[in-house]
Formats: structure tokens, sequence, C-alpha cells
């Protein structure tokens, strides 16, 4: 059977690989607030480098990547990303 993308992340992200994880699932359109895709956009890009720039913007980084994981988990815990 074939790995859909959702299979993939949770994979990812269970085995700590929030980076990867977070890659893949800030595409994701459908059972996302277009503030939690945003969330997620932004802790991805403080992950690669950004850091600075959201700091400067007022952003707190390690907050930011908290509040994402918060919601992959909800979204992962309640179902609404199976596969």
């Amino acid at each position: 059977m074939i790995e859909t993308k959702t299979g993939k992340a949770k994979k990812l992200f269970y085995s700590g690989k929030i980076k990867e994880a977070l890659k893949i699932l800030k595409g994701f359109r459908i059972g996302y607030t277009p503030q939690e895709r945003r969330m997620l956009e932004i802790a991805y890009e403080c992950m690669c480098g950004s850091r600075a720039f959201y700091e400067s913007l007022g952003h707190n980084p390690e907050d930011v990547i908290s509040q994402a994981q918060e919601i992959i988990k909800n979204h992962l815990s309640n179902g609404s990303d199976i596969d």
C-alpha cells in the first residue's frame, strides 16, 4: 500500500522529527484553519533559519514551535487527518 502524506507526517512527528513533519503539514489546507496553517508555516520557518526574522516581528520562536506541536497533536489525536 502507498504511504500517504498524512501517514508519513504522523510517523515523522511521533518519531521526534518535528521539522520534517511541519514541512509536510504546513501545506495542508483541509482540516486546518488559516490561523493554524500560518502557525505551522511560521514554526517551520523558525526551524529553518528564519528565527531572528520572526523574533524581530515580536514572535517567540519557542512558543510558536510549541503551539504548532499542540496543533498537530490535536489534529492527529482527534482523527481529522486520518489516512
